[in-house]
Order: C-alpha cells, then sequence, then structure tokens
C-alpha cells in the first residue's frame, strides 16, 4: 500500500511572541502569499506569552479555517515553538516565518517534513521554493 497524500502542501509556522499588535496583519498577508502561489496551505500560529495574541489568533481562525493556533502562558521560545508547529503540522512541505514579518515569505526556509522527521540539518531555500511549487 501507498503512504496516504496529505491534501496539504504546505505549512506555515509562525512562533509568535508579544504581536498583539501586528499579528492580524502578518496573517492577512500570510494568507494573501500563500493563496497567490495555488498550493494547498495552513497556518499554523504557536502564540506564547500572555499578551492576547493567542486570543486574538483564535478569534481570526474561527472564520479562517486554514488557520490553527497553540500556545503557552509560559514563554518557551522560538524555537520550542516551531518545534511544537512542526509536530503538529500535515504539510508535505513546512516552512516557518517571524511572525512580525520582518522577513518577506518568498525568502522563508523551506524543508522537506521527511527530512525534518530524519533530522537532517539541511535547509532549502527560496530556489528550490520556486522550483518545488512552479512544477
Amino acid at each position: 500500500f501507498a503512504p496516504m497524500q496529505s491534501p496539504v502542501t504546505l505549512s506555515l509556522i509562525l512562533p509568535a511572541f508579544n504581536e498583539e499588535r501586528t499579528i492580524l496583519n502578518s496573517l492577512k498577508e500570510a494568507l494573501e502569499f500563500l493563496d497567490a502561489m495555488k498550493v494547498s496551505f495552513e497556518v499554523i500560529v504557536v502564540a506564547d506569552g500572555n499578551d492576547g495574541t493567542r486570543e486574538k489568533v483564535g478569534e481570526f481562525a474561527k472564520s479562517h479555517p486554514r488557520v490553527k493556533v497553540l500556545g503557552s502562558a509560559e514563554r518557551r521560545g522560538k524555537g520550542r515553538g516551531v518545534k511544537d508547529g512542526v509536530e503538529l503540522a500535515i504539510g508535505k512541505y513546512i516552512g516557518f516565518a517571524d511572525a512580525d514579518n520582518k522577513t518577506p515569505l518568498g525568502f522563508t526556509r523551506v524543508q522537506s517534513a521527511d527530512e525534518y522527521a530524519h533530522g537532517s540539518q539541511r535547509y532549502f531555500g527560496y530556489a528550490v521554493w520556486i522550483q518545488v511549487f512552479s512544477a
């Protein structure tokens, strides 16, 4: 039997801390960017802290089913946020970007979910992103 294919091509993880004022703009820009790529996707926001970021994303997600949110009141760090997001992700490819949107999404590093699962340290950059999604 062949393994079941995920209906989601790309999972984008946005680790966030103290982003209550900017997170909705970042989410809207991410959704526009991913919609323009014409691929199936999900956006996972991992929001730590008590500033209201997680709650704001939770409200937004009610009307945007491709957006998921998780996190903790305790600050656990960006690395833990990315790790937690990867564990929830169902996309064939996994990318991550800062929630403050200071790095354009076109330059988000993308990594194969299979390679992440096997502990590879090799990252794929923008050129491969284009090669993967323009086929």
